[in-house]
């Protein structure tokens, strides 16, 4: 039981006025976590990786909240599933939760008078390294994080950003994805982190444009010329009709959300009840600040993968090597005992997202497969998007972290760490189930060849490939994928 629902479960039981006895066993249980923490109550996890099930976790949680809400994303859209997700936000302010946001400024979706509404409503909003002259070094250091914190007490993770096509609903492309739900100390390390970015210098108000704090509280009774206050009024109606059409937008969202198919709005699950619970669950993520790979996510990733003893199975959307992951492999292979099998899929120029990435990945795939990694391909129809990873068939990792220079050198980047042998084994099957719908890249075979291009290949992606594959050979190029 996390120590958010311990504090309730005493205001409750005083509340009642239950016997001496009853209050003198809970509140010694509230002690005993504070002082000992996760060494005497562990944390409880479960993997999602369902679309449905995702939507319908992240929908029961916010309405579960009982006093804060923290939201953390690299991409915040504007369709049904964000504009559902937003419709719940605004119903948590309305009870007098806090509700925080903090998303990647350049892949914040939302509009500035919905943004602009819904602040009026109570909602926080904060934006992760918007574009500034002064801070040029911020356009490629990116926050690539996805969480969802409940109360201190429960968080979501993984590989899923906030829009339709994480959640298989897109009419366009969709995404192949994972999430994990965890219960307990490690949901309290993940707020505490959000705390420390939200109140740091990284972070900002987003910008409103006409629909600014003072815009919207400006009066134009003071203004005493006549035209200026022709501009003025103008101005406010204008803003008046946003900030109405954005109420209107978020209703329309609500009314979507009651007759979904895709969630059950009256019927919620008790996730909860549902993890299991595990001794040992760590959450991992980069210092607030990152300049460098050198601590944080990729250091302990890097760490696990180094005490690897049999095997090692990941996906990644993409792989672009680095240096320290050659080395690493190296390392490993060269093991004269203990020398663990390496799998490793990714996506295929067919259900690539990202021809950059994919791009600098043909470059390197014949060496991968020199070095002994065990290669495949997925081949869709959805984009491979979970980033997730199993080491010995007993530790499990599951979070925002590609096999990039980016994810390592630039991008802040958040993962959940559990030992655990029922559930790595049962995450390590449900990447197996990927290989029905992938290729195996092996020397003998047709797709090992870097110019071996699909035919379905749009005319314009193969366009985009052709020019990308040499500027992959500059070093200042290849370490920004």
């Amino acid at each position: 039981m996390p120590v958010a629902r311990l504090h309730n479960e005493i205001k409750v039981v005083y509340a009642k006025g239950a016997p001496f006895i009853m209050k003198l066993m809970i509140s010694f249980t509230y002690l005993i976590w504070l002082l000992f923490g996760s060494s005497v109550l562990a944390d409880k996890i479960k993997i999602l990786n369902e679309s449905g099930e995702a939507a319908q976790a992240r929908l029961d949680l916010i309405v579960k909240a009982q006093s804060e809400i923290n939201i953390e994303y690299f991409i915040f859209g504007y369709d049904s599933i964000s504009l559902g997700g937003l419709s719940l936000l605004r119903e948590a302010a309305r009870n007098h939760k806090t509700v925080r946001m903090i998303i990647d400024a350049p892949w914040m979706y939302i509009p500035q008078n919905i943004m602009a509404y819904l602040m009026d409503e109570g909602i926080q909003i904060r934006v992760f390294h918007p574009f500034r002259f002064t801070k040029l070094n911020w356009i490629s250091r990116r926050m690539h994080d996805k969480l969802l914190l409940i109360d201190s007490s429960e968080m979501l993770t993984g590989g899923r950003n906030v829009e339709n096509s994480y959640f298989g609903v897109s009419e366009d492309r969709n995404y192949v994805d994972r999430d994990i739900y965890a219960n307990g100390a490690a949901a309290k390390k993940a707020n505490e982190y959000f705390v420390q970015l939200w109140n740091s210098q990284e972070v900002s108000q987003p910008d409103l444009g006409i629909f600014s704090n003072s815009n919207r509280n400006k009066s134009c009774v003071s203004v005493k010329e006549s035209s200026p206050r022709a501009i003025c009024r103008r101005e406010a109606s204008k803003i008046s009709k946003g900030l109405v059409d954005a109420k209107y937008t978020v209703d329309g969202a609500t009314k979507t959300l009651l007759n979904s198919k895709l969630v059950d709005m009256k019927n919620h699950r008790d996730w909860e009840t549902e993890a299991k619970e595990i001794a040992e669950v760590n959450f991992v993520h980069d210092r607030v600040g990152k300049t460098d790979g050198h601590q944080g996510t990729a250091s302990q990733l890097i760490s696990l993968f180094q005490n690897a003893k049999r095997s090692i199975t990941i996906e990644s959307p993409y792989l672009v090597p680095t240096k320290e992951f050659i080395q690493l492999i190296t390392e490993l292979k060269s093991r004269s005992s203990q020398r663990p099998t390496i799998r490793i899929m990714t996506n295929s120029l067919k259900s690539s997202d990202n021809m950059a990435a994919q791009a600098a990945y043909i470059k390197e795939k014949k060496h991968l497969i020199d070095l002994g990694i065990e290669l495949w391909e997925y081949q869709g129809p959805e984009s491979l998007h979970a980033k997730s990873a199993v080491i010995d068939d007993s530790i499990g990792i599951v979070g925002s972290y590609n096999l990039d220079p980016r994810s390592q050198n630039l991008n802040t980047e958040v993962a959940l760490v559990f030992r655990d042998q029922e559930l790595a084994t049962a995450l390590h099957l449900n990447m197996n189930r990927h290989l029905e719908r992938a290729t195996h890249i092996t020397p003998g075979n047709e797709y090992l060849r870097s110019l071996e291009i699909p035919r379905s290949l749009p005319n314009d992606k193969l366009l985009e490939l052709w020019l990308l594959l040499p500027a992959m050979k500059i070093p200042l190029i290849y370490n920004q994928m």
